[in-house]
């Protein structure tokens, strides 16, 4: 893939940087999804055909029982939310090793993801407890904790920092800069939302005469799709703020030329360090007040 260009990056650069990535990596990315979300897709849409029918049975003999049904799709959602994190990790991971200069396997990038994940949700239901007590009482709030903490998930995947301190982490990258980032993730918002309305619509046209089992299975292609375009977007912000912030361009430019340089064998004839002697005394030391100089000969 094109260099990956370590600089400030404007709102429109951030956005073609993401879809870059994403058009050159799009099988890993798509990959690290996959693996984790289709096993949860299938059992939910299982889970919800039966849900279906479980309806149309008790509509047919008078009796209400959802209890086995509403426990499995909890049950399923906690299983959902796990998958989520790891394949936001996962992407995160793949795209954070074309900045550090090699790329990242899709089984690399979940191994990584799931040492972390106890970080990861613990973070991110710190951080949707927070954002949805913003909106609940006053929607800029909300609005605010949403961008200040969108970088909390790199930086637990890439810094290896603890829940608390990833969510600090990310606020203090992103102060200064969080209207900016905001119409990053706006404007990408916007794109994901078309995309997936139209390729769904596509979708469930084909898929209408199949039933809800098929419909819910079907239904997972657009998130696989769409799911790593947020993940990769909020990686390239990470790093567009710390070179921002923490000249991360030079801090990298300095690994890479120190790494490469050779330094020659040392010339054998020449003393250094500590090996180097004293300079030898003379044999003649100075004069004495009153003495001839040069001393005579005995």
């Amino acid at each position: 893939m094109a260099k990956l260009q370590l600089r400030p990056l404007s709102v429109g650069e951030t956005l073609d940087a993401t879809f870059s990535i994403y058009k050159d990596r799009f099988k890993t990315m798509v990959t690290i999804v996959a693996v984790v979300l289709v096993p949860i897709g299938i059992l939910s849409a299982i889970i919800n055909a039966s849900l279906v029918s479980d309806v149309e049975s008790n509509l047919e003999t008078g009796l209400l029982d959802f209890g086995g049904s509403i426990a499995a799709a909890s049950i399923v959602s906690v299983l959902a939310w796990i998958a989520q994190m790891l394949a936001t990790a996962g992407v995160v991971k793949a795209v954070a090793g074309e900045y550090l200069g090699g790329s990242v396997t899709w089984q690399a990038a979940l191994d990584a993801a799931r040492q972390r994940l106890g970080a990861l949700l613990l973070g991110s239901f710190l951080i949707a407890l927070g954002v949805g007590i913003g909106f609940i009482f006053f929607i800029i709030p909300g609005l605010i904790l949403l961008v200040s903490w969108a970088l909390a998930i790199p930086a637990m995947v890439i810094e290896g920092v603890s829940a608390t301190d990833g969510i600090k982490r990310s606020w203090s990258l992103v102060s200064g800069r969080r209207w900016p980032i905001l119409g990053v993730f706006v404007v990408l918002y916007i794109v994901i939302l078309i995309f997936s309305l139209i390729l769904t619509g596509i979708l469930t046209g084909v898929t209408f005469l199949a039933g809800t089992l098929a419909s819910g299975l079907v239904g997972i292609i657009p998130q696989l799709l769409v799911a790593p375009l947020l993940s990769i977007a909020i990686t390239v912000v990470y790093f567009d703020q710390r070179v921002r912030k923490e000249g991360f361009d030079l801090e990298l430019l300095a690994g890479q030329i120190g790494s490469s340089i050779v330094h020659p064998p040392a010339d054998p004839g020449i003393q250094t360090g500590f090996d180097t002697p004293a300079p030898e005394s003379d044999s003649n030391p100075p004069p004495e007040a009153g003495d001839a100089w040069p001393p005579a000969n005995e």
